[in-house]
């Protein structure tokens, strides 16, 4: 279960206790662990090995468009069989029979992830197919819509395929005049098939990822049409709306309009980017210095207590992770104090993706 301790031996990791029950009745974890950028098998299991068996994470975020879930499914089941595990505090490959494991630990016992990118608006079903099988599962815990954006794209072709000509990646879709050609597929109609997903069982949960409140009340609404027609036991609420959030971009408007629907806000880019510089900021290294933490600790501890949101981060460092997972006791001056930095900037802004990228 979600917020079970491991040994004695190692170090209390707090943050990865927390969980908060969505609006479907399923539960999520509050802390996960990102994958996206990390690309190389090593990366991945480390990140993994070390999450999963070191820290008691137990949420995996993860996208069909990070172009690695084949290998993120393949460091799970070895986990789960295994194949991975922790010796002497050290994380090993190819246990043998008879090898002290971590823990014991099952498929029910992760949350994972995944999302249907801007090509496959149109067929998300197959993208699902794709993802499941990568996996090496037979469903998600949650299936997020990535961007409120559809490209068109080669939907048949789930292979990284290079236009030679145009030089683009054909699976991210086609760039004209620096801008991606949008595809005509309705957003209500990829999420008509997210709820079948649901309702079949393939997908536990159902949610959207970059929209905005323009997009929410339009899910929203369909929602509450269904409502009225008696049709609300097939239809369903975004239970996770996934953003940018950060003590730079707080987007507070947002969170408060998806409380009022009960709709669970999640953090990407918790840390923000090289360009912010975020952890260089004094006020936060002061905050840091104080609590004897890090500053990324500080950060996390912000987002899930202060703001009351679910936070991905991300790290192939096995030091990071274990650090980050912290839980310190942050008061209310130090929350006041992170709250002043909001200057509404963002990380993550792809002009590329058009003008409704966080409609």
């Amino acid at each position: 279960m979600f917020g079970e301790k491991g040994d004695n031996n190692t170090r209390n990791v707090d943050l990865t206790d927390i969980s908060v029950m969505l609006n479907d009745g399923n539960v999520m974890p509050k802390y996960g662990m990102g994958l996206w950028q990390l690309t190389e098998y090593k990366d991945i299991s480390t990140a993994l090995a070390t999450g999963l068996l070191k820290c008691n994470i137990r949420h995996i975020d993860g996208a069909m468009i990070y172009e690695n879930e084949n290998m993120q499914g393949q460091v799970i089941h070895d986990i789960l069989n295994g194949k991975i595990f922790i010796k002497n505090n050290n994380i090993e490959c190819k246990a043998n029979k008879g090898i002290e494991r971590y823990r014991d630990m099952s498929r029910k016992d992760l949350f994972i992830t995944s999302k249907i990118w801007n090509t496959y608006h149109c067929n998300p079903e197959k993208a699902l197919e794709k993802t499941l099988k990568d996996l090496q599962t037979d469903y998600l815990d949650l299936l997020l819509i990535h961007w409120p954006v559809s490209f068109k794209g080669k939907k048949e072709d789930f292979m990284k395929t290079v236009d030679t000509k145009k030089q683009q990646n054909i699976f991210c879709g086609y760039l004209e005049n620096n801008l991606y050609v949008l595809d005509s597929t309705p957003l209500i109609e990829t999420w008509k098939s997210l709820e079948k997903m649901k309702i079949e069982g393939k997908v536990r949960s159902i949610g959207v990822s970059n929209f905005g409140i323009e997009n929410m009340k339009m899910l929203i609404n369909y929602y509450e049409e269904k409502i009225n027609m008696n049709e609300n036991n097939k239809k369903f609420l975004p239970a996770v709306l996934q953003i940018e959030l950060h003590p730079y971009l707080q987007q507070k408007e947002l969170i408060s309009f998806c409380k009022k629907y009960n709709i669970t806000v999640e953090a990407y880019s918790s840390l923000g980017s090289s360009k912010l510089n975020l952890l260089e900021n004094k006020i936060l290294k002061e905050i840091a210095e104080k609590h004897k933490a890090s500053v990324p600790n500080v950060i996390l501890n912000y987002l899930v207590d202060y703001l009351d949101v679910v936070v991905i981060s991300k790290s192939k460092n096995e030091q990071h992770i274990i650090d980050n997972c912290k839980k310190i006791d942050l008061d209310t001056n130090d929350c006041k104090k992170i709250e002043m930095l909001d200057k509404g900037e963002k990380a993550i802004n792809p002009h590329s993706f058009g003008e409704d990228r966080f409609k």
